[in-house]
């Protein structure tokens, strides 16, 4: 998931609030979405069942009143939420807060200085990239080029400035790269105008790992981990142009494919085995004009890896929701709530229909549902397969307090849908929404 408005914080170092301990409840336990895009859809499947179908306002289990402003998704482990926001005028704070799932009651929260503070308004990132969490606690990434770990009770592990370390880099309307990780890394994906790179950091030390140059393009979307044909996981970025693969164990470059059009919000959707979705738009003058939205599989060759376009969706754009891959079709969404489906194998249109509202978040799939989480309110509940079927949905606020002749950055947005056990976490950008059946 990713949107392409983000964001940044600055906050000043802060203890530990004491509001309450860490919860670890059994009903927590499995209860895992620790990165952007959140576990293998064969083991959220698992949750789909005990996940809400229909809700409306009233039926929320509990809402949080977040402090300050964030487009991240959040991220869930041991019982506990993480969530980044950013505060100030120039966005001068950066902030991380822990909740417990089970009832949504601050366990600590976290601030930072902004590195590089820029003025706080709707046309830049605001606290966009996601988090990664596991055993150790969380670490937060921010467009200020500050990188933080903190442990699950809140105590800072480490804390870097990438600014200092690599110098500071702009970019148009921000960075919102979010975190990838595996057991040993986080991966961040510094694509700024000047000496864009890719970053591997030690997550017990947060020392870096290997550093190499980033793709030298625009992009607001997020690196992904995809297995390689070979088993071997590849290190997967998108930027306007070009898609590329790296060695996640040393940085090298395995290979590169140019002559992509419009893909600089989408990052790419792990398809099954060695293939991946990208999703494009035309751009804002001309959202329907030329943009690639395909399937790509990495494939071994004599001399090492290539990339190579399966098919491409002829009809199909994309808005900063990245496209998914659910019971063997692909999902476009448009900036009009327009849904493409293609076949995953042979890239045959299935059916194009519509949902209530466009999404900025990815598409959240469980199972064989798809949580079509709307940017301005409704989130659409459709079963997966070739016979579009709206089963479900709903809202977290009342249509009441939406603002008459709603404008672009007036009222709230829903940024991110995350599913935990069974506990559905929607975000807005200065709330956070869990709803259960």
């Amino acid at each position: 998931m990713t949107p392409l408005l983000l964001l940044c914080l600055l906050p000043n170092q802060a203890a530990p609030a004491a509001e309450a301990t860490p919860a670890r409840s059994a009903q927590s336990s499995g209860a895992e979405w620790t990165s952007f895009l959140g576990p293998p859809q064969t083991l959220a499947a698992r949750s789909a069942e005990s996940l809400p179908l229909e809700w409306t306002p009233e039926q929320v289990a509990y809402t949080i009143d977040l402090e300050g402003y964030g487009q991240s998704s959040p991220v869930v482990h041991g019982g506990q939420i993480y969530v980044t926001t950013v505060e100030g005028p120039n966005k001068e704070t950066c902030r991380v807060a822990a909740y417990a799932l089970e009832d949504g009651r601050k366990l600590w929260t976290q601030d930072t200085e902004n590195p590089m503070p820029v003025e706080n308004n709707v046309y830049v990132s605001r606290a966009a990239p996601t988090p990664a969490a596991d055993d150790r606690g969380v670490v937060a990434f921010f467009e200020g080029l500050r990188l933080v770990a903190y442990t699950p009770e809140g105590t800072e592990r480490w804390n870097r400035d990438l600014a200092a370390d690599y110098g500071p880099g702009e970019a148009d309307f921000g960075l919102s790269a979010s975190l990838a990780q595996d057991a040993a890394h986080v991966f961040v994906h510094v694509e700024t105008k000047q000496s864009p790179y890719l970053l591997a950091v030690a997550k017990a030390t947060g020392e870096t790992v290997w550093k190499v140059p980033g793709l030298d393009s625009s992009t607001w979307a997020s690196p992904l981990l995809i297995e390689g044909p070979e088993g071997s996981p590849h290190l997967v970025v998108s930027a306007k142009g070009s898609v590329a693969g790296f060695d996640p164990e040393t940085g090298e470059r395995l290979w590169r494919l140019d002559g992509l059009i419009g893909n600089t919000s989408n990052s790419p959707y792990p398809a099954g085995g060695s293939t991946f979705l990208i999703g494009g738009s035309g751009g804002r003058m001309d959202p329907d004009g030329p943009a690639t939205n395909a399937l790509f599989e990495i494939t071994k060759q004599s001399d090492g890896f290539a990339c190579e376009k399966r098919w491409e969706a002829e009809r199909g754009r994309s808005s900063f929701g990245s496209p998914v891959a659910a019971d063997g079709l692909a999902y476009f969404v448009n900036r009009s709530g327009a849904v493409f489906a293609y076949d995953l194998e042979t890239g045959e249109p299935a059916f194009t229909k519509r949902v209530a509202e466009s999404s900025w978040a990815t598409p959240l799939v469980i199972g064989s549902r798809i949580y079509f989480v709307g940017k301005d309110g409704e989130t659409t509940v459709v079963g997966t397969g070739p016979d579009f079927e709206t089963i479900g949905g709903g809202r977290v606020w009342p249509v009441a307090n939406e603002p008459s002749g709603r404008r672009f950055g007036s009222g709230p947005l829903q940024y991110a849908g995350v599913a935990a056990g069974d506990t559905l976490l929607i975000r807005a950008g200065q709330t956070l929404y869990a709803v259960r059946k």
